[in-house]
Formats: C-alpha cells, sequence, structure tokens
C-alpha cells in the first residue's frame, strides 16, 4: 500500500510534530503570518507520519484518515486567509505585520492561539482568559460583552473595538482592534490584531512613478504612513536612525511637503486612492505574445497566442505552477520553426472562469472545451503539447481534438506504485500524501501555500520546490527565467486554491485510462534530473504505450528543461508534422 511506503520514506526523518497544540499553533500562525508557512508544513508533516503509522499498527485497510480535533481549527484559519488582504505588501509592512501582537479569543473568555508577539509583548499564553489582559476598565467590559456575544443567538452587529493593552514591563501602550470572526460551521471567535492598514504596492507604484521616489524610500514611506517614529522605522528595517531621518527629508523633499505631519497626511491620501483603484494585474508576455478571450457556453476561457499567426497550430497545456509565457530566445525560435503556440488558460486559472464540476472529470470536460476552442479559431489536427501536470489534460484532448501527435515535457505520469510518491521532493510528496490519504485537510494546506504566495513569499515557496534539486535550482537562477516561473505562480492562485487542487486531485492518481482513447505517436521528453517524476517512471509509461511512444533523456537537464533547452523540444514537435505529412 501507498501509505506503508510513505511511512518507510518519512518516518526515518518526520517532521517536528509533536502534541496537538503545537499542530494548531502552527495552523494559525501560517494563516495568519504567511512568512511560517514553511514551519506549518514541517508540523503537518510530522502529523501526517505519526497517523499514518497508527493506521499501519492497525493493520487499517482504509489509508485515510479523519482529523475531527482540527478540523475546526482548520476552518477558522482558512475564513482568516479569505479575509487577509489578497496583495503582497512592501517589505516593511510585512515586517510591521509580523511584529503585531495578534490572538483568538473564543466563547469561553480562553485565548485559543497567540502569536509570537503576543508572548513577548504582553506575556500572552494559550488558555488565559480575557480577564488577565491589562486593558482599562470600560475596555475590559467592552470586550467582556463582545466575547458573551459569541454564545448568543441573536447578537447585535457591532463595530470593531480598539483596544489600549499596557505592556507589563511598563513600555508604551499597545493598540490593537478586535472584532468578531464570522464563519459557517462552528462558533465564532474574536480575532484581536494590529490596527496598521496595509500599504497598497500600488501606492509605492504612484510615488515612483508621480515623484520619483525609489523603492527603498517607498517602503519607508508606507511605514511612515503609519505613524511610525523613525526610531522605530529604523528597527525595523535594520537600519540607522539616521539613515531613515536622510530618507525621510528626501521623500518630503521630492514630494514638497514642509513637515512630517503634512507628509503623512498625503501618504494617507495616497493610500486611500491607491486602494480605491482596482489596478488589474497585465500578463507577462513577450513581444509576440497576446490574449484573446473564448467563450464556452456561459464560460470565459482565455487563450494566450505566441508565435507567428500563419505558423503550424500547437495546442500548449500548462501544468499545475508554470503559466503560459516564453522566454524572449524561445518566442525568437517559434518564427524559425514557423509555430504558432496556442495556449488555453485552463478553468480557474488565470483569470479563466472556474468549471463547477467534481474534480474527477476536469481533464474529460476540459477536453471538450478544447475541442470547442479549436472549431472557434478553425485549427485542425494541431500537436498538442503537455507540460508538466499539463500532460493529464494532454491525453485527454487526444481523445477528442484527433492530433498529429503529442508531446510531453516533463510530463507527469499516471501514479500506478509507490516508488513514484516516494522519489518527489519532501514538499511535493507531502502534498501528495495529503491528497491521498487526508483529502479534506488538502485545501487548508494549498491555501495556505497559496497565501505565501500572495503575500510576497513567491520567492521562498520556489526555493522550498527547487532547493534540494541542485539542476533545477541552477536554472531559476536566471533572472528572466525566474521571473517567468513567478509569474506563473501567481497566475497559478489568482482565483485562489481551487485551481490547485483540481490539479492536486489528478496527479497522483493512475489517470492511464485517458492514455486508450487516442493512437497518436507520443513523444516523452523529460530530464534526467527531474525531481518529481523519475526518469524510470516516465520509462515504464513510455513501454506501457508500445510502439506509438518514442523517450528522450537529457541527461543535464531536471524538471525545468523547457525553459532551458527549448530547441529541444520545437525540434519534437517540427518532428510531429514531418511524420504526419509524410
Amino acid at each position: 500500500m501507498l501509505f506503508r511506503y510513505f511511512l518507510a520514506v518519512n518516518m526515518s526523518d518526520p517532521g517536528p510534530f509533536s502534541t496537538p497544540d503545537s499542530l494548531i499553533e502552527s495552523i494559525y500562525r501560517a494563516a495568519l503570518e504567511p512568512g511560517s508557512y514553511d514551519a506549518f508544513m514541517l508540523e503537518w508533516d510530522g502529523y501526517v507520519s505519526q497517523r499514518l503509522a497508527a493506521l499501519e499498527a492497525l493493520k487499517d485497510s482504509d489509508p485515510t484518515f479523519q482529523a475531527p480535533e482540527f478540523e475546526k481549527h482548520f476552518e477558522i484559519a482558512s475564513q482568516l486567509i479569505e479575509r487577509a488582504p489578497q496583495t503582497a505588501p512592501a517589505p516593511g509592512q510585512l515586517v510591521s505585520q509580523i511584529g503585531a501582537p495578534q490572538f483568538l479569543i473564543d466563547a469561553s473568555g480562553q485565548v485559543v492561539w497567540r502569536n509570537g508577539a503576543s508572548a513577548d509583548a504582553l506575556g500572552l499564553q494559550r488558555r488565559d482568559a480575557v480577564d488577565r489582559l491589562p486593558l482599562p476598565p470600560h475596555q475590559a467590559a467592552a470586550l467582556k460583552a463582545l466575547v458573551a456575544d459569541l454564545s448568543s443567538d441573536l447578537s447585535e452587529i457591532r463595530a470593531p473595538l480598539l483596544l489600549q493593552l499596557q505592556a507589563p514591563n511598563g513600555g508604551k501602550p499597545i493598540h490593537l482592534r478586535a472584532e468578531r470572526f464570522r464563519y459557517a460551521g462552528s462558533t465564532d471567535v474574536i480575532l484581536v490584531a494590529g490596527l496598521e492598514p496595509v500599504w497598497p504596492p500600488l501606492a509605492s507604484q504612484m510615488l515612483t512613478d508621480s515623484y520619483g521616489l525609489s523603492a527603498s524610500e517607498c517602503e519607508v514611506a508606507g511605514l511612515v504612513a503609519e505613524g511610525l517614529p523613525p526610531a522605530t522605522i529604523a528597527e525595523r528595517r535594520g537600519a540607522s536612525v539616521a539613515t531613515v531621518r536622510t530618507q525621510v527629508k528626501k521623500i518630503m523633499s521630492k514630494t514638497g511637503t514642509n513637515a512630517q505631519g503634512e507628509l503623512t497626511a498625503l501618504l494617507n491620501n495616497i493610500r486611500r486612492l491607491a486602494e480605491r483603484h482596482d489596478l488589474k494585474r497585465e500578463e507577462t508576455l513577450g513581444p509576440e505574445g497576446r490574449i484573446a478571450t473564448a467563450r464556452i457556453g456561459d464560460r470565459r476561457m482565455d487563450l494566450e497566442f505566441h508565435g507567428p499567426e500563419s505558423g503550424d497550430p500547437v495546442i500548449f497545456l500548462h501544468g499545475m505552477l508554470d503559466g503560459t509565457a516564453f522566454t524572449r530566445s524561445a518566442q525568437e525560435l517559434l518564427a524559425e520553426y514557423n509555430l504558432r503556440f496556442i495556449c488555453p488558460h485552463r478553468p480557474s486559472f488565470g483569470q479563466s472562469d472556474p468549471d463547477p464540476g467534481p474534480f474527477s472529470e476536469a481533464p474529460q470536460r476540459f477536453a471538450r472545451d478544447l475541442k470547442q476552442v479549436c472549431g472557434q479559431l478553425g485549427v485542425t489536427q494541431p500537436v498538442v503539447v503537455g507540460h508538466m501536470a499539463g500532460s493529464v489534460y494532454a491525453f485527454a484532448a487526444s481523445q477528442v481534438c484527433e492530433p498529429r501527435g503529442i508531446v510531453c515535457v516533463s510530463g507527469g505520469v499516471p501514479i500506478t506504485s509507490r516508488k513514484q510518491i516516494s522519489a518527489m521532493t519532501r514538499r511535493q510528496r507531502l502534498v501528495a500524501f495529503t491528497a491521498l490519504h487526508a483529502p479534506n485537510m488538502l485545501p487548508y494546506v494549498l491555501r495556505a501555500g497559496i497565501h505565501q504566495l500572495k503575500s510576497g513569499g513567491d520567492k521562498r515557496f520556489l526555493t522550498s520546490l527547487y532547493e534540494n534539486a541542485p539542476v533545477d535550482f541552477k536554472v531559476t537562477q536566471d533572472p528572466e527565467i525566474r521571473r517567468l516561473i513567478l509569474d506563473g505562480y501567481q497566475f497559478t492562485v489568482r482565483q485562489g486554491h481551487r485551481a490547485f487542487e483540481i490539479d492536486s486531485h489528478q496527479v497522483v492518481r493512475d489517470w492511464s485510462h485517458l492514455t486508450a482513447g487516442s493512437d497518436a505517436p507520443v513523444h516523452l521528453i523529460h530530464g534526467a534530473h527531474d525531481s518529481v517524476v523519475t526518469v524510470d517512471s516516465v520509462r515504464e509509461f513510455s513501454r506501457s504505450l508500445g510502439r506509438r511512444a518514442e523517450l528522450t533523456v537529457l541527461d543535464e537537464a531536471g524538471q525545468l528543461l523547457f525553459y532551458q533547452s527549448p530547441r529541444v523540444v520545437l525540434d519534437a514537435i517540427r518532428a510531429q508534422f514531418a511524420c504526419s505529412q509524410a
């Protein structure tokens, strides 16, 4: 059984899970402090290992498990993520948010979670009663009334409560807000957090475009807008007070303000303007790229085009995290090879509308959508390319689109053996086993990871995927490729976690039935150092396809071979057209 092999791999080096309290702590921390997602994943890794070990000891034939003691906390934390700002804060703001005390209070009046800043600044611990919070009497009474409302069937809607807590060490008072946090499925809680608003990225862009502020000066401006004194700004930025004062003077000079109060007022007006302005992030396209929209019934599907309009048609199906943007060198090669890449944005990716059907049938539904798109474009007999997880959809599409051939680049393969998952890197293996054995918990695992991406943690997320894959990690150090990969992450998570969840369901299962509906030739191109799908798995898959399959292994490449060696892929595509025309 798969979970037995997981134990053999993971229990030799499990995550640091020690107690239920430590996992609960990490669940909330990942929701409220996105930078702590990696620590949560280590805790979750340890918990999954222990639960599967218990199933193995009981000789349980069902490898799935529930976690009722954590379900409420996963649900609350998921809703906290949903309410979090959906844009990445400026670096200075991220430090500010993490440094502010945050804690949750339940209907019993106890603290059910607190971050490290609450312990450091207020001496607060889990299960402390609200009575011990150092509040003025009238605020303590108001907070108790807010707590009492949690148990009431009919409670009035209250505005957020402002709290002034006195630090135990006699320092300056700490100003926080307390508000009822409503969510479906259980008792509400009270969220106590800082007052600092998020500094919108658009505000920094406006300051740069209109006043010529540097990136560093924009970060300082965001902290000035919070009303922070130079000493606090210097501490948060790891700079000297003199440096901060100099930067503030430069900002005042560039903005034409004569006093810090005047500057603060201007910055807050700019903040409000930025918050009202709905800036649509444009797709990152090369010089030949453009986007059109196809209609599939009442749904919209975006299509991205690369290469000459008269080129031979290639349907490029993206994977789970890669997107559809090309390097400039690849763009130039498309003209040389006379290839026209048509890249559908699959449902829930980018800005394409969701497809509400069951996950298990997503590839087949997409194939039917793609057939309509090909009809609208007048495309017949294309070569279909599946990139990474897009290979699942390439085989599904081949059943209805009558392609000249299929090219799978760093493609996934049907999961038919426990060795296939065990060979993945630790992070990818943990997500795979969560999808298989704790599917009810997968949405939070994915939401929290996406929260990290949307909160300025995309570089950390990339590092966690490839730090144990040296060949691919080296490829990510190329600035252009790194930017395309990071843009691909944002493309995946723009609408939330659904796209990631659908693909996670597909790639950990046996989808070999999708290969049976077409006799189109298949060319599998794979890197010998791929850290997700081993070459041995691809060789076995190639053999299962019989004589219609060809396998090319690049000895010096990993999963990112398309970015590294696009000419190899284009040669294979061109060969598919040549064979079909012979």
